[in-house]
């Protein structure tokens, strides 16, 4: 993939678990550990009635140039797309990172956002 097919900047949030000090319930937290440069595709989109509540979700590819840090995100994680002046929009791993060609230029993150925020 060429470098100009990278326009967005995306952050790769890990989750890290934590203690509530006061109730001591573990709590996930997302800590943002980079941001990548990457295309952003989206695939499809649904949208399902349940609970008499309409709710709707997209799946996209997301791929980011070959990098030890990228190759160390994990389906657990999320990224984080934040547009000017609104809401950041949260891509939650849908599968496995998978590595294009298996030959370190590309990895591809299948996601889904729309559910939640992560």
């Amino acid at each position: 993939m060429r470098a100009g097919d990278y326009t967005h900047k995306i952050w790769a949030d890990e989750p890290v678990a934590m203690q509530d000090v006061d109730t001591g319930e573990e709590v996930v937290t997302f800590v943002p550990r980079g941001r990548l440069s990457c295309s952003i595709l989206p695939i499809g989109g649904r949208e399902l009635l349940r609970t008499e509540q309409i709710t709707a979700d997209m799946d996209t590819r997301i791929a980011v140039r070959w990098s030890t840090f990228a190759a160390t995100i994990t389906a657990k994680w999320r990224l984080r797309f934040e547009r000017n002046g609104s809401q950041p929009l949260i891509f939650n791993i849908a599968r496995p990172p998978a590595e294009r060609f298996m030959e370190m230029r590309e990895i591809e993150f299948i996601c889904n956002s729309g559910k939640n925020d992560g």
